[in-house]
């Protein structure tokens, strides 16, 4: 009963992020996603690594995957003549999400 109860719960939750990916498209999501990948990454080596604390490694953290968004936004313009805001809005949700998620981990 348990397994069917949590299987149709995933699935429906399934089917709201597949409207979301349909509505904003998947390059978007993947700019979300390589940021939240950067601004945990940068910040949980920063405490490894230089012993900072918690808020200034997931700050950080975010203020390096906001530049490599902005990185790959300038790219694109000189490659394609095309900066899409768009792109950079969901690098910094994803920055700012990652951020949240390392200070999270690293004061746990």
């Amino acid at each position: 009963m348990v397994k069917f109860m949590l299987k149709k719960i995933i699935i429906k939750n399934m089917f709201k992020i597949n409207d979301l990916v349909n509505k904003f498209g998947t390059d978007k999501f993947i700019h979300l996603s390589v940021c939240i990948i950067i601004a945990e990454t940068v910040a949980v080596c920063d405490v490894t690594i230089f012993n900072r604390s918690a808020i200034i490694a997931a700050t950080l953290g975010v203020i390096v995957a906001i530049f490599v968004g902005i990185g790959k936004e300038v790219i694109d313009f000189f490659r394609n003549g095309l900066f899409d805001f768009k792109d950079l809005k969901f690098d910094c949700y994803g920055a700012i999400l990652g951020g949240l998620l390392a200070f999270i981990s690293l004061i746990a």
